[in-house]
């Protein structure tokens, strides 16, 4: 059974399959704030702006995950192998462009946290500063690794890393990798977790208030609210370990969840945009049970 699930071929006709999925998925979702964004709302917010920004930030990384399927698909897991072209190529720009997209979300919660919790509104040029210097750190390493030829496959082959050659200079350059990942998830984690919180208060002494008023569609809409701000909580907490083959595959797509869901806790917590996207499927809804009715009104 191990030799079946940790043949590089099978997990290769299982997995992309997957990421093929997952980036039609993210060009979808993406695709649908941008149409709210451009379409219903006013650009007049800096979380707005930078909602935009994310989203084309993900269409560019769902463009990137189709190519890359389809060229598995089609010359399989050899498709990748150590330092060659390919793997250089997408190993460093998949890489940098899923670790921008982290720090742009880390800097969205880092402004929704100081604006909800302290009431301290950050503007938009500190914000891009911010976010030049999150990023800068990892750029200097994957470009390090870049000019130096350096990127190998994983142990599965569904994904290309780079920094891998064996080394001092590669394990230090490895261990600041590591840790510029797990600080904007952890800031991010922290950041929606105490909102979440604040809210949760909020929510509490609403549903206090609503309860001594008997008013049955205020304590719904609570409940509602909490569920949203669990659920949230959890999807945050979707990140990997290591690793077999198989399990590597596994992990691989653990970090593709996360960047799908990322717009989904990201525009969670934007109640116009959230309203929009709400309000077309309603519309959507609506116009299918039309479409049905007539259909057996006509039968």
């Amino acid at each position: 059974m191990d030799a079946i699930i940790n043949d590089l071929s099978f997990i290769n006709n299982v997995f992309t399959p997957l990421n093929l999925i997952g980036s039609i998925f993210i060009f979808s979702l993406n695709g649908l704030i941008l149409y709210v964004l451009f379409n219903r709302l006013k650009f007049d917010s800096i979380e707005l702006k930078f909602i935009l920004f994310l989203c084309i930030l993900e269409i560019i990384i769902g463009i990137d995950y189709f190519v890359l399927s389809i060229l598995k698909l089609y010359y399989g897991h050899t498709f990748f192998a150590p330092n060659n072209i390919p793997c250089i190529a997408f190993g460093f720009f998949t890489s940098w462009a899923v670790r921008y997209e982290f720090i742009v979300v880390t800097v969205l919660a880092l402004w929704r946290y100081l604006l909800v919790v302290h009431e301290i509104q950050l503007n938009m040029r500190l914000l891009v500063i911010y976010t030049i210097v999150g990023i800068s750190p990892i750029t200097a390493i994957f470009l390090y690794g870049l000019t130096n030829i350096d990127a190998r496959p994983g142990a599965s082959y569904i994904m290309c890393s780079p920094i891998t050659t064996p080394g001092q200079s590669s394990v230090i350059l490895n261990v600041m990798s590591t840790i510029l990942l797990l600080l904007p998830c952890w800031i991010i984690t922290y950041c929606y977790f105490v909102i979440g919180w604040k809210a949760n208060k909020k929510l509490n002494l609403m549903k206090i208030e609503a309860e001594a008023e008997n008013n049955d569609a205020a304590l719904k809409s609570i409940k509602h609210q909490k569920f949203s701000c669990c659920v949230t909580y959890f999807m945050r907490l979707t990140i990997g370990y290591k690793r077999p083959p198989f399990f590597d595959a596994v992990i691989f797509e653990m970090g593709l969840s996360t960047v799908v869901l990322n717009p989904i806790v990201t525009v969670s917590f934007q109640p116009e945009v959230n309203n929009e996207i709400v309000f077309l499927f309603v519309k959507l809804r609506a116009r299918i049970e039309k479409f049905l009715r007539n259909l057996t009104t006509n039968q």
